[in-house]
């Protein structure tokens, strides 16, 4: 006998590679459900995020560039983003928050592809897509007013 795929005409290798494709989409898709989840939670802000959002609102986009008030330190286009966003959505923390969401779901086929292209199309590169996206520490960083989100 021979493979399944191969009697049916299909290339094994093609195969195996749209089995992983497939497999690393779901995965992906549960860790952006992951993360829209906790976005959707709207847990309070934590002290670092309250201070943070305060600057942000408080101050214009040129006086972010200057040292932050309360010991905060952001990236400078963080800032700005940020800074956009309550221009545009409002003082909210749901528009506070959509930066790093919007990064978070963004870094998921990104790491599946990176994944790929070091560990091929096999179990470990799966292994190592779904410890990225099934992380909590990495999609509360996607819900958080903090630059964590974006520097994964």
């Amino acid at each position: 006998m021979g493979d399944p795929a191969s009697l049916a005409g299909v290339d094994p290798a093609s195969a195996r590679v749209r089995r992983f494709l497939v497999a690393a989409a779901v995965i992906c898709v549960l860790g952006a459900l992951l993360r829209v989840f906790v976005y959707a939670a709207n847990l309070s802000l934590w002290l670092d995020e309250a201070l943070l959002s305060l600057n942000l609102i408080r101050r214009g986009p040129r006086e972010l560039l200057d040292p932050l008030w309360w010991d905060q330190g952001a990236p400078p286009l963080f800032l700005l983003a940020e800074r956009s966003a309550v221009q545009i959505l409002g003082e909210g923390e749901w528009a506070l928050r959509l930066l790093p969401l919007l990064a978070g779901l963004a870094s998921l086929p990104l790491f599946a592809v990176l994944a790929r292209r070091v560990l091929g199309s096999g179990p470990f590169a799966l292994f190592a897509i779904a410890l990225f996206a099934l992380s909590v520490p990495l999609a509360r960083y996607a819900a958080e007013v903090k630059q964590y989100g974006l520097d994964v």
